[in-house]
């Protein structure tokens, strides 16, 4: 099964990660989080996924994987995303991404290029049901040369969208960091990470 061609709740997804044969998302989540956080899934669901970070408390966040858009879509070349599906909604129905009073981001993995894209969910709490969160290939080469990368992008009504990537290794890092600028901030706040 090709990572760039399907889209599919993380328990029943599997990527194909470089070098350790085929894994299936949350088993690479896992794997790429701090050792001290602790992932509690959401009722039988792994969307979202709740993960208790040492230092920082609760944060609920959706894991999708990070695939190329189609040829012939209209869409840019070297751009990437992820489709927004929250189980228990239905086609034509508006999604709630926000849990509780705690922090809420989205995740996108590219097995690809061994990289996330980090967003923050309050820059779409109520999506469109198979709506998605766009990234770029540039975003996810540079994350997995440097580290970190940080984009902006301005919104069709001109607000600041943030996204932010990282390598695998990093992504406890920037974990914790953006937890801590989604608690402190509000969406149009530009987070910053260091390289």
């Amino acid at each position: 099964m090709s990572s760039t061609s399907h889209y599919l709740p993380m328990e029943e997804g599997v990527v194909q990660a470089r070098n350790n044969g085929t894994k299936g998302l949350l088993e690479v989540f896992q794997e790429d989080l701090l050792p001290a956080s602790i992932l509690t899934l959401n009722q039988g669901s792994a969307k979202p996924a709740r993960i208790d970070v040492q230092g920082l408390g609760p944060v609920a966040v959706y894991l999708w994987s990070l695939t190329s858009s189609r040829l012939g879509t209209g869409r840019p070349p070297g751009e990437m995303r992820v489709q927004l599906i929250v189980p228990g909604y239905r086609r034509g129905a508006r999604q709630s991404l926000i849990v509780d009073d705690i922090p809420t981001i989205i995740l996108g993995y590219s097995a690809q290029y061994n990289s996330y894209c980090i967003w923050d969910a309050r820059h779409r709490p109520f999506p469109a049901y198979s709506s998605n969160l766009q990234a770029t290939v540039t975003g996810c080469v540079t994350a997995a040369a440097s580290g970190v990368y940080l984009e902006d992008a301005r919104a069709a009504r001109g607000s600041v969208v943030w996204r932010l990537y990282c390598s695998r290794n990093r992504l406890g890092e920037a974990l914790i960091s953006i937890g801590r600028h989604v608690s402190a901030h509000g969406p149009e706040v530009v987070p910053t990470i260091s390289a």
